[in-house]
Formats: structure tokens, C-alpha cells, sequence
């Protein structure tokens, strides 16, 4: 029963394997065949699908983020930058380039993702240019 009891544990915490394992009976009977253990069951799977009011929101959201990436960059003054700050700027028009594609793919939460990144750098160079 020990054995039983430490293999489930350790099969729940992630430590134990995935298949099953043959446990000798409590009570040894020779010829008797070996009990096993079921496999635990599979992790829950959080659904890939949100409403259409979430999706709503995160795409006018990741929407207003590429807006405002876009707005900042072009305020920036571009003959002052430095090298690394055309790097930077290279790196949010990327960042800004993935976000519509995920946009045009219904992609809302990669798009968020990315135009919040976008717009996160764009803040930064526009207080270093200035």
C-alpha cells in the first residue's frame, strides 16, 4: 500500500513516469499476476477559444497598441539616433509587422503580445532620442 501510495504521489507531482507500473501484491501469492497501477489521467486542457466579447476587447486593445507604437515612432526625430537606436527602431517596426499579421490571422492574443512589445520599446527610444 506504501508503494502504491508513493507512486501515485510521485506520478502527480510530475516525477513519476507516464506509464503504467506493476506493484507486487500486499499479500505475495505465487502465480498471482502483478496488480497495476492505472495511468494517471491526462492534464486538463485549457480551451484554446475565448468568447467573441474577449476577442473583442483584445483585438481593439492590441489594435490601440499598434496605434500608439506607430504614433511614437513617428515622432521620433531619426537623423539624431544612434546606431543602436535604429536597431531598437528596426526591432519595434518588426515587432509592429508581426502584430498586423497576427491581427489579419485572428491571432489577438499573439498580437497584443507583440504590439505591447512594440509599443513598450517605442516609449523607451522616444526618451532616449529626445
Amino acid at each position: 500500500m506504501r508503494v502504491r501510495s508513493l507512486l501515485l504521489a510521485l506520478s502527480l507531482a510530475g516525477c513519476g513516469a507516464a506509464q503504467t507500473s506493476a506493484v507486487p501484491p500486499s499479500s505475495s501469492v505465487p502465480g498471482a499476476p502483478p496488480t497495476t497501477l492505472p495511468s494517471p489521467p491526462p492534464p486538463a486542457v485549457l480551451s484554446p477559444g475565448a468568447s467573441p466579447e474577449a476577442e473583442r476587447r483584445l483585438s481593439a486593445t492590441a489594435q490601440s497598441r499598434i496605434d500608439g507604437a506607430e504614433q511614437l515612432v513617428r515622432g521620433i526625430e531619426m537623423k539624431q539616433m544612434a546606431m543602436e537606436q535604429r536597431e531598437s527602431l528596426s526591432t519595434i517596426q518588426s515587432f509592429l509587422g508581426k502584430a498586423r499579421e497576427a491581427m489579419s490571422q485572428k491571432d489577438f492574443q499573439r498580437a497584443f503580445t507583440l504590439a505591447d512589445k512594440a509599443h513598450q520599446l517605442a516609449e523607451d527610444l522616444a526618451r532616449r532620442v529626445r
